[in-house]
Protein backbone atom coordinates (compact mmCIF):
# COMPACT_ATOMS: atom_id res chain seq x y z
CA UNK A 1 0.00 0.00 0.00
CA UNK A 2 1.28 3.48 -0.82
CA UNK A 3 1.41 5.33 2.50
CA UNK A 4 2.75 8.58 3.91
CA UNK A 5 3.10 10.02 7.41
CA UNK A 6 2.68 13.58 8.56
CA UNK A 7 4.69 14.79 11.53
CA UNK A 8 2.71 17.92 12.31
CA UNK A 9 1.49 19.58 15.44
CA UNK A 10 -1.95 18.30 16.45
CA UNK A 11 -3.54 21.65 15.56
CA UNK A 12 -2.37 21.13 11.99
CA UNK A 13 -4.64 18.13 11.58
CA UNK A 14 -8.07 19.37 10.60
CA UNK A 15 -10.82 18.38 12.97
CA UNK A 16 -13.78 16.33 11.91
CA UNK A 17 -17.32 17.64 12.09
CA UNK A 18 -19.25 15.25 14.29
CA UNK A 19 -21.63 17.66 16.00
CA UNK A 20 -23.83 20.59 15.12
CA UNK A 21 -22.88 23.97 16.58
CA UNK A 22 -25.55 25.19 19.01
CA UNK A 23 -25.06 28.92 19.66
CA UNK A 24 -27.89 28.94 22.19
CA UNK A 25 -26.32 26.19 24.32
CA UNK A 26 -24.17 28.72 26.19
CA UNK A 27 -21.07 26.51 26.01
CA UNK A 28 -19.73 28.27 22.94
CA UNK A 29 -17.49 25.38 21.97
CA UNK A 30 -16.90 24.87 18.28
CA UNK A 31 -14.93 21.68 18.80
CA UNK A 32 -15.93 18.93 16.35
CA UNK A 33 -18.39 21.20 14.50
CA UNK A 34 -18.29 22.40 10.88
CA UNK A 35 -17.50 25.89 12.21
CA UNK A 36 -14.58 24.53 14.23
CA UNK A 37 -13.25 22.50 11.32
CA UNK A 38 -13.29 25.53 9.02
CA UNK A 39 -11.64 27.70 11.72
CA UNK A 40 -8.79 25.18 12.02
CA UNK A 41 -8.45 24.99 8.23
CA UNK A 42 -8.15 28.80 7.97
CA UNK A 43 -5.59 28.98 10.80
CA UNK A 44 -3.51 26.29 9.09
CA UNK A 45 -3.76 28.11 5.77
CA UNK A 46 -2.59 31.33 7.38
CA UNK A 47 0.38 29.51 8.88
CA UNK A 48 1.38 28.15 5.46
CA UNK A 49 1.12 31.58 3.85
CA UNK A 50 3.15 33.10 6.69
CA UNK A 51 5.88 30.49 6.24
CA UNK A 52 5.99 31.38 2.54
CA UNK A 53 6.71 35.01 3.44
CA UNK A 54 3.25 36.36 2.71
CA UNK A 55 1.57 38.80 5.08
CA UNK A 56 -1.73 37.52 6.42
CA UNK A 57 -4.10 39.28 8.82
CA UNK A 58 -4.27 37.78 12.29
CA UNK A 59 -7.00 35.17 12.60
CA UNK A 60 -10.00 36.32 14.63
CA UNK A 61 -10.60 34.87 18.06
CA UNK A 62 -13.36 32.25 18.08
CA UNK A 63 -16.10 34.63 19.29
CA UNK A 64 -15.27 37.21 16.64
CA UNK A 65 -14.99 34.50 13.99
CA UNK A 66 -18.48 33.27 14.81
CA UNK A 67 -19.92 36.80 14.60
CA UNK A 68 -18.07 38.14 11.55
CA UNK A 69 -16.47 35.18 9.82
CA UNK A 70 -12.78 34.52 9.21
CA UNK A 71 -10.23 37.31 8.71
CA UNK A 72 -9.24 35.76 5.37
CA UNK A 73 -10.12 32.86 3.08
CA UNK A 74 -7.45 30.51 1.81
CA UNK A 75 -8.29 27.01 0.66
CA UNK A 76 -5.61 24.46 -0.12
CA UNK A 77 -5.13 20.71 -0.22
CA UNK A 78 -4.45 19.56 3.39
CA UNK A 79 -1.50 17.40 2.27
CA UNK A 80 0.40 20.63 1.52
CA UNK A 81 0.47 21.69 5.15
Amino acid sequence: LPTFLLYNKRQKVTSSAKKRYEPSSGKGSISQTPEGSFYTLMKNGGDILDRCGMRVPAMNEVGEYLKRGPSYLFLFHPALG
